[in-house]
């Protein structure tokens, strides 16, 4: 993979971690996720007028997309409510990788060579002690099954949008398309499920609101440029360093206790993100 694209895939994983902490610090994580919708809907609707029009089966690849990452994000929501960052985000986000590989195998055709599937094998076992910590922890099976489908939703929507950049040929046309929809869509469900009262809050927190937008789309814009440069797996697998930045932003932001078991776990899912990252991948 291009170092160039590795290096920003990093950044983006900065800012994915950054953004995930904010939300996880929220009160209201539907409320808090709304806000930042609220701000990227507003800079992509600006970018639609120079957009170039996409083709109806185009629409048809955003409208699907559109659905899974609100599935993800109401997932992303109701796990945050249950849970510590430092286990929810590395036991979600660990899996995407491995479920983005798989999916691109059977989707893509893409094809994981040895050191990646060995990846694949260190992320399968961090995560099992990630579920260990957890058990310690009494977190319950709905927490874990909520993190197994968020982690789903990703890779689904992984997949899927690395078929829509490269099937428009368009990063900029795709992204603002794609993040205008996915953005109006959650606002309306945030002010569906607060009754109205999102709308204050926004207003109230517009700053935290305008950060937490600009980290999350700047991260998502370079996250679809390199769908379009290189393989799903080993994107995602990059982009998912963030669980490292994560683990950091929970112990000493959010100042949560990070036990040796899970610090373990953390370290083999990095280890196996990275042998994903470098891994070969043939079509």
């Amino acid at each position: 993979m291009d170092i160039f694209v590795v290096a920003a895939l990093i950044a983006a994983a900065l800012l994915h971690a950054s953004w995930h902490a904010l939300i996880k610090s929220n009160s209201n994580q539907i409320i808090a996720i709304g806000g930042m919708s609220v701000a990227t809907t507003l800079v992509c609707g600006l970018l639609l007028f120079k957009a170039s029009p996409l083709s109806n089966w185009a629409f048809c690849i955003i409208a699907l997309s559109v659905l899974i990452h609100f599935a993800y994000k109401v997932a992303l929501a109701k796990l945050y409510q249950n849970t510590q960052l430092s286990l929810a985000y590395p036991l979600a986000r660990g899996l995407c990788p491995v479920l983005a590989v798989i999916i691109a195998f059977f989707a893509l055709g893409e094809r994981p060579g040895i050191i990646a599937l060995l990846g694949i094998f260190c992320v399968c076992a961090g995560v099992c002690f990630l579920v260990t910590d957890g058990l310690k922890k009494q977190v319950t099976v709905f927490v874990f099954l909520l993190a197994g489908f968020a982690a789903a939703t990703v890779a689904l929507y992984s997949v899927l949008d690395a078929y829509g950049v490269r099937y428009t040929g368009s990063v900029f046309s795709f992204t603002a398309h794609l993040v205008f929809w996915d953005g109006l869509v959650f606002i309306a469900y945030a002010l569906w499920a607060t009754q109205g009262k999102a709308l204050k809050i926004w207003i109230v927190e517009w700053k935290n609101t305008a950060l937490t937008g600009i980290l999350g789309l700047t991260s998502f814009w370079i996250f679809i440029w390199s769908l379009s440069k290189a393989s799903v797996g080993g994107v995602s697998a990059i982009r998912e360093t963030s669980i490292i930045f994560s683990v950091l932003i929970g112990a000493f932001v959010l100042k949560e206790r990070i036990t040796a078991v899970r610090w373990i776990g953390v370290s083999t899912v990095t280890i196996g993100v990275m042998l994903l990252a470098v891994g070969k991948f043939t079509n």
